[in-house]
Parts: C-alpha cells; sequence; structure tokens
C-alpha cells in the first residue's frame, strides 16, 4: 500500500534530474559559442594589427589587404553578432523551454502526487475500513468466543466444584465412618485394657488381708481399727514395736485377727520380711497401703541433705520397696490385689515451708502413675490408687523434723479427721480406683494450681506461712519421729482450726453415680431458675 507514492516520488526525481542535465548542457553550449565570438575577436584584431604592419607594403598592395581585412573584419563581426544573438535567443528558447517544461512536470508531479495522495489516502481509509471492519468482527468472534468460552468453563468449574464437593462429602463421610469405627476401636481397646484395672474383681474387705504401714498413730492407727471392725485380717507394721503390741492386742481383745511387724520401710529386706509374715500367716495379702510417712518443715536451704535423704528413704523409697513387694505376690498368686498409695494435696502442688515434704510426694505421684500405667500395660492382676489427702488432723507434725522457731501445726485452716482418708482407703482396697481426693480443698488446690499457677503461687507465699505452725515454741529436733519413732496410738494431733467431722467428697466419689445425678438436677434447677428470672 506505500509502495506507490515512493515510486513515483521517485520518477519526480528522475526526471527533475534530467531536466537539470539539460540546462547544464544548454549552458555548456552557449558558454563554448561566447568562447568561440571572443577567440574571434582576438582573430580579427590580430588581422588588423598585421594590416596595419603591412600598410607599409605598395599602396596597392595595402589597400587591398585592408579592404580585406576590414571586410573579414566585419563579417567576423556580424557573424559574431549573429552568433551572440543566435546564442543568446537558443539559450533564451531554452531556458523558456526548460521553464515550461520544468512547470508542466512540476504540476504533473503535483497532480500526479495530489492524484497519488488521495488514492493512497483513499486506500489508506479503505484499508482502515477494512480493518476496523475486520478488527470488528475479530472483536465480535472474539468476544462471542470468550463468552462461549467463559460459559463453558463456568459450566466445568461448576461441574468440577460439585464433582470435588461430592467427592469431599465421600471422603468426609469416609473419614467420619473411620473415625468412628477407630474411634470404636479404641474405646473397645481401652475398655479391655482397663480391665487390667479398673474392671478387676476385688474381695470384699471382710474376705481381705491387709497389710497397713505407719500403723503405730494418725491415719495408719484408724485405718486398721477400721479394717478390723469391717472383718479385715490386719498386718500392723511400723518402727515404733510398744504401740504395735498395743493396737494388735486391742483388736484381738474385739476378737479381730490381726499380727505385727515392727520394720523401717525405709529399708528394703524390712519390707520385704513384712510380705513374707503375712504370706506364713494368712497364706497371703490382698491389699498393701503404703502410708508410712514422715514430714520436714523448714527453708529448703537450712534443711540438711543428711535429713532429706532420710526423708525421701521413708515417703518415696518405702513406697517403692512396698509396690514391688506387693505387685510380685499378686502375679504369682494370679489372684487381683490393690495398692493403695498415701500421697498428699502437696505432691500436687508445692509448698513453701515443706518444700522437701512436698518433693517427696511428688516423686510418689510419679511412681505411682508410672507403675499403673506399666501394670495396665501388661494387665497384669493390680489396682494401683493414690489418695490425696488435704490437710489431716493427726499427730503429724508432731512427729516432723522442726528447723522452725514455732511449732508446726495445721493452724487456722480447714482440717479434715483422719477417719475419711480411713474410709477412702478401704473403699479402693475393694474398689479399683485411679484417685480419690479427701477433701473437696485437696482437689480445688489441684485444679485451681493448673488453670492459674502463677496467682496460685502468690496465694501459696501468703496463705502458708502463718498456717502451718501454731504460736508455741517449736519441739526439740530430737523429740521428732525423722531418724527414730515418734510417740505412738494417737490419732489426732494438736492442729488448731475448723476441723471437719468428715468429708463429703469422700461420700461423693465412692457413689459416684448419685454424684452425678445430684450435679445434673442441680444443674437443671438453676437453669430454671435463670430462665424464670429472664
Amino acid at each position: 500500500m506505500n509502495d506507490q507514492p515512493n515510486r513515483q516520488n521517485k520518477e519526480d526525481s528522475d526526471k527533475t534530474a534530467f531536466l537539470k542535465d539539460k540546462v547544464t548542457n544548454q549552458v555548456n553550449l552557449a558558454r563554448g559559442r561566447v568562447e568561440m565570438m571572443q577567440e574571434s575577436r582576438d582573430t580579427s584584431s590580430d588581422q588588423m594589427k598585421q594590416s596595419a604592419n603591412k600598410w607599409e607594403q605598395p599602396e596597392g598592395t595595402a589597400s587591398n589587404i585592408a579592404y580585406q581585412s576590414r571586410k573579414t573584419a566585419d563579417d567576423i563581426s556580424k557573424e559574431s553578432a549573429d552568433t551572440a544573438t543566435d546564442v543568446k535567443k537558443e539559450t533564451k528558447d531554452a531556458a523558456a523551454q526548460i521553464i515550461n517544461q520544468s512547470t508542466d512536470m512540476a504540476a504533473d508531479a503535483a497532480k500526479k502526487s495530489k492524484d497519488t495522495a488521495s488514492e493512497v489516502t483513499k486506500e489508506s481509509m479503505d484499508t482502515a475500513a477494512d480493518v476496523l471492519n475486520q478488527s470488528k468482527e475479530t472483536a465480535s468472534d472474539i468476544a462471542q468466543k470468550s463468552k462461549s468460552t467463559a460459559a463453558h468453563a463456568a459450566k466445568e468449574s461448576f461441574n468440577t466444584a460439585a464433582d470435588v464437593i461430592n467427592k469431599l462429602k465421600d471422603t468426609s463421610i469416609n473419614v467420619v465412618k473411620k473415625s468412628k469405627n477407630v474411634a470404636s476401636n479404641l474405646m473397645s481397646q481401652s475398655k479391655e485394657n482397663l480391665s487390667g484395672m479398673e474392671n478387676l474383681s476385688l474381695k470384699k474387705l471382710s474376705d481381705q488381708v491387709i497389710v497397713i504401714t505407719g500403723a503405730s498413730s494418725g491415719i495408719g492407727l484408724v485405718t486398721a481399727r477400721m479394717a478390723a471392725s469391717r472383718g479385715a485380717k490386719v498386718v500392723a507394721v511400723a518402727r515404733n514395736e510398744n504401740a504395735l503390741q498395743q493396737l494388735v492386742n486391742e483388736l484381738k481383745e474385739k476378737g479381730y485377727s490381726a499380727i505385727w511387724l515392727a520394720a523401717d520401710v525405709g529399708k528394703e529386706e524390712d519390707v520385704n520380711r513384712v510380705a513374707e509374715a503375712a504370706i506364713k500367716e494368712f497364706g497371703h495379702f490382698d491389699t498393701w497401703v503404703n502410708n508410712a510417712g514422715v514430714s520436714i518443715f523448714g527453708e529448703a536451704m537450712d534443711v540438711s541433705i543428711e535429713d532429706m535423704k532420710r526423708m525421701f528413704d521413708t515417703n518415696f523409697w518405702g513406697v517403692v520397696y512396698g509396690t514391688r513387694a506387693a505387685v510380685k505376690h499378686y502375679k504369682e498368686r494370679g489372684v487381683p490385689g490393690a495398692i493403695v498409695n498415701i500421697g498428699s494435696f502437696f505432691g500436687d502442688r508445692g509448698v513453701v515451708v515443706q518444700s522437701t515434704y512436698a518433693s517427696s510426694k511428688f516423686a510418689l505421684h510419679g511412681w505411682t502413675e508410672s507403675i499403673r500405667m506399666e501394670l495396665e500395660k501388661e494387665n497384669a492382676p493390680v489396682s494401683v490408687t493414690l489418695i490425696h489427702p488435704g490437710r489431716i488432723d493427726t499427730p503429724y507434725n508432731e512427729h516432723a523434723r522442726s528447723y522452725l522457731k514455732k511449732q508446726p501445726a495445721h493452724y487456722k485452716s480447714m482440717i479434715y479427721p483422719p477417719d475419711a482418708v480411713a474410709e477412702a482407703i478401704l473403699y479402693a482396697a475393694q474398689h479399683p480406683v485411679r484417685d480419690m481426693y479427701i477433701g473437696s480443698q485437696a482437689k480445688a488446690l489441684a485444679m485451681f494450681s493448673s488453670l492459674f499457677p502463677r496467682l496460685t503461687d502468690k496465694l501459696m507465699e501468703i496463705i502458708m506461712y502463718p498456717t502451718q505452725h501454731s504460736d508455741k515454741p517449736s519441739n526439740s529436733p530430737e523429740t521428732s519421729g525423722l531418724h527414730h519413732p515418734g510417740y505412738g496410738m494417737h490419732e489426732r494431733g494438736t492442729n488448731k482450726g475448723w476441723i471437719r467431722s468428715g468429708s463429703l467428697y469422700v461420700k461423693a466419689q465412692e457413689h459416684p453415680a448419685v454424684s452425678r445425678a445430684i450435679v445434673a438436677g442441680l444443674g437443671v434447677l438453676a437453669w430454671s431458675l435463670l430462665k424464670k428470672k429472664k
């Protein structure tokens, strides 16, 4: 489309160059003729000079020569004038011709350029119109195709989404089914695993032989008396021989069956000797109660390492030795038996002043939980229960080693009777149960501490310092029961505070179904009252 104007421009340029060359030739021709005229003049001048020189010759000759020369000069002049006139005329005619031709050519070129431009413009407009029409048609086609493609893509996307949703739905249903099956299997497996403990069938207390360590005072003494009164055969163990003799004599006088054995539970050989004595006397034992324990009151940095180790021998290693002896007997016998470990709510939460005691109870709790899982894993015929006593009114504080200026005691606080602990122990001897809390304060402290540990720290720092000692001076170290036996046959201590007659929380744990029904009823009642207020 753009080649025609370029071709026309080239032709015009060639014509202009031709005319220019023609004018140049005419000018050169005219210049040549002028030069010839100049030469003719010069020749005439020379001849005239020669004629003048020849005038010295004879007159006839000179006149003839002069005449001839003059004539020749006139002829040459005339010829030169004619030639100049002719050259001038020819030059003028040539220039006029060139001008006319140039004008005609310029007019033709302008006309042709105009025609060419018009044609180019028309062609460009036609081409543009064609391009526009084609673009419009193309755009329309593209739009139509895009619309069709978009509709098709949307349809495919919708179908794909529907397929994905259906697949996800099917997958979800399958996952739910599988999860349900897995959960069902896990529940079945859990139920089967629980058959290693919670579904064990333990004997009635009246048919049992029960070993009780720390039986010379406090919780152990109350438990021995209560177990014997309910028909159990009792093996009373402690370091205080006199207290044990009094206890067994008391029980026998009432017609109960009991034996005693002086032993230090911090020594493994003593514990094994207890197991052998029980088997020798009664042929077996059914429940082993790891109750023996002792405390230390004082700042952790003040307590000697020797005292700490001695306390751990009783509170932790005594439990380990007793557990091993009982598990060995139950496995060999093949008859389900119970192990009841007496922990503390200080085994669930650290405390000031009794930091070393709390540490030993933490170790006892960890041991109990770990051995329980191992025994359940192998489906051993052993029930393992951990008792969590709160503050109990026993001689525990008087038997403790004191680093304080004032006598250790439960002071100005809620205190539970040892009978509540004994009741929980004997319940665990007959019913496989994981944990038993003595008093709602023990359970509340464990829960509150797990939810708000830092706040519990601050509360313990404020409350526990003034409530763990009385106003009287502390007993001497020699009177403590850490390194040698303390006094015996005392169930209660010298504590001061709100001493409860029992524990409703223990009762609730003994009857879980009734407790849940009561809680549900209270919840419904509370909801009804709130609804009425609205």
